[in-house]
């Protein structure tokens, strides 16, 4: 049983597709779990179908509190609605998660079996990953 943890700076539905169908390439036998922190509300209100459509080739989705930079906008629709967004169009498990604690815990009962960690996004995801 090994787990990889990994962090890639990937905060657009391009990088992420790209970087994830090579780890799907190099890995092929072990689960993906992508653990996503949106960067910028406008980002995620502008491109929600882009990226509900680039976790394919992961297993599982965690999805965490998007990093709003300097943003104060509103999002315009529930958090959840684009959760489903990402279930239904990459066909993944998908877990919310509220917090670095949170993600942690989750992790710490979750993580066995041969499994790939990769976190994603621009915000304070990178500090989460190295935590784990």
């Amino acid at each position: 049983m090994m787990h990889y943890f990994f962090d890639d700076y990937a905060h657009h539905p391009t990088e992420i597709s790209s970087v994830l169908e090579g780890v799907k390439e190099v890995y092929k036998k072990k689960e993906i779990v992508c653990i996503f922190q949106p960067h910028r509300i406008s980002r995620v209100k502008n491109l929600k179908f882009e990226f509900s459509r680039s976790f394919k080739n992961a297993d599982t989705v965690i999805l965490c509190p998007i990093y709003k930079a300097s943003e104060n906008i509103k999002l315009g629709f529930p958090y959840e609605k684009f959760a489903k967004l990402i279930i239904k169009n990459s066909n993944v498990s998908l877990i919310k998660v509220e917090n670095e604690e949170i993600l942690k815990k989750l992790i710490k009962q979750t993580g066995y079996g041969d499994k790939i960690y990769i976190g994603m996004g621009a915000g304070s995801i990178s500090n989460w990953m190295r935590n784990l």
